[in-house]
Order: structure tokens, then C-alpha cells, then sequence
């Protein structure tokens, strides 16, 4: 009786190892056919491929993504926020370079 139990308990782990390995290899298969700036999310128990950093919310029963509109418009606001960043950094090190070359 307990053989019984041990050989079914190997089988069992033996299945769950390879139902395990084989669900990483569909994971991985499907994250190979996500275009470029494209995300795979999983929404609600389905696997979606989205714009990366797009917004999905729930309204009563219907998932709900971000306008394209909004969507543009937030990256757009995004990008001048790291542009302005990016001014004050490059102001700040000609700042530098000038100061050095003056006290040389």
C-alpha cells in the first residue's frame, strides 16, 4: 500500500515538473512573437499584448485601455519633461567647463 503511494507521489511530481517546464516554454514562445514596444501583460487571467506603458483599467465588467489620444499625449509630456532634464544637466556641466577653463 505505502509503494503504491510513493510511486504515485513521484508520478504526480514528475507531471507537475514537466507541466511547470512546459508552460515556461509557451511563456517564452509567446514573449518572442510581442513587437517592438509592445508589452505581453496578463489582464484578468488573458495574456494581452499591449503598448508598453499603456494604461488598462476595469469599468463594471469591461477592461477598458487607455485612449491612443492620451496615451500620445502622456508619452509626449514624458519625453519634454526628460528634454527639460536634460537642458538643466547640459546647462550645468557648461557651466562647469566655463568656470574651469577661466580659473586655468
Amino acid at each position: 500500500m505505502k509503494k503504491n503511494i510513493v510511486i504515485v507521489s513521484i508520478m504526480l511530481l514528475i507531471a507537475l515538473h514537466l507541466f511547470v517546464v512546459y508552460a515556461q516554454d509557451i511563456e517564452k514562445e509567446n514573449d518572442a512573437n510581442v513587437p517592438p514596444g509592445m508589452v505581453m501583460k496578463r489582464i484578468k487571467g488573458r495574456y494581452m499584448i499591449i503598448p508598453k506603458d499603456s494604461w488598462v483599467h476595469k469599468r463594471g465588467d469591461l477592461l477598458v485601455m487607455e485612449d491612443i489620444n492620451a496615451y500620445v499625449a502622456r508619452k509626449i509630456m514624458e519625453i519634454e519633461k526628460r528634454l527639460e532634464k536634460i537642458d538643466a544637466d547640459l546647462e550645468a556641466i557648461h557651466k562647469g567647463l566655463r568656470e574651469s577653463k577661466n580659473s586655468v
